[in-house]
């Protein structure tokens, strides 16, 4: 497995890390860090599961993670959606 890793600190946003396994024009594999925080914990694993296998897309990535928050009631506190979805894009 080859992962490609990328950062992102947004202006009032917490630094976001992905490291991202791309095969044939999908996640294989995810993994999310940095210094923001989510609620709950394991809602990290929640949300790198249900992307795997979707392109790494800027425009497919943030509806379906909006999505995967609200239907598990997962809170980010200083990270979005969006920039999760623009800092897998730019890692693949």
């Amino acid at each position: 497995m080859a992962l490609k890793s990328f950062e992102i600190k947004r202006e009032n946003e917490k630094l976001l890390r992905v490291a991202v396994d791309v095969v044939d024009g999908a996640l294989r594999s995810l993994e999310l860090s940095g210094d923001f925080f989510i609620h709950p914990e394991e809602g990290v694993e929640t949300l790198q599961a249900r992307l795997i296998g979707l392109p790494p897309d800027e425009k497919v990535l943030a509806p379906v993670i909006k999505r995967c928050l609200a239907e598990n009631a997962i809170e980010l506190v200083g990270l979005s959606a969006a920039t999760i979805a623009a800092a897998i894009a730019r890692a693949r």
